[in-house]
């Protein structure tokens, strides 16, 4: 999660230097992308969505998250009532299923939803870093499968142990 408080700002994966992961690409040879045999007819690669807005409204929500547990941690540190705490974890478990509810809908209304491109954000970095489809297991926490290229991967790693 690129926007997470585990993401890089640089460095994860130095420029000039491709990643090794399957689902994840610096764009060094945009003609010969790894997932090229994938991708959708006609996308362009890189891929155009809305991450500016996305990237906005998520960073806000990484704000309250952290101050949400923050202060279920605080409530803990001191023993606060345990019915306490339960309301607090309560409340932050209600605002994170909404906010991934809303997740999914942003996403499902971009035009390339469900298509095989290379959208920007990936590996923990925002930027120079790109990923084979707009959701993905690997990208939100919401009930989406894997995407295109990570069930190729997971296939592919399978069948290595039962050939």
């Amino acid at each position: 999660y690129y926007t997470s408080s585990t993401a890089y700002d640089g460095g994860f994966y130095p420029d000039g230097v491709e990643p090794v992961e399957p689902n994840i690409t610096r764009l060094l040879d945009k003609e010969n992308i790894k997932w090229k045999h994938l991708l959708s007819p006609g996308i362009e690669v890189p891929t155009e969505w809305g991450k500016k807005e996305y990237d906005e409204t998520d960073l806000k929500w990484q704000a309250l998250r952290r101050e949400l547990n923050d202060n279920i941690a605080r409530l803990k540190r001191e023993n606060a009532p345990e019915e306490e705490i339960k309301a607090a974890e309560l409340d932050y478990d209600k605002r994170d299923r909404a906010r991934t509810k809303r997740v999914d809908e942003y996403l499902r209304q971009e035009k390339n939803y469900g298509k095989v491109g290379a959208f920007e954000g990936a590996g923990y970095m925002s930027e120079g870093v790109y990923r084979p489809m707009l959701d993905c297991k690997m990208f939100a926490k919401s009930d989406v499968p894997f995407c295109k290229v990570c069930q190729e991967a997971i296939k592919k790693v399978i069948s290595q142990y039962t050939d």
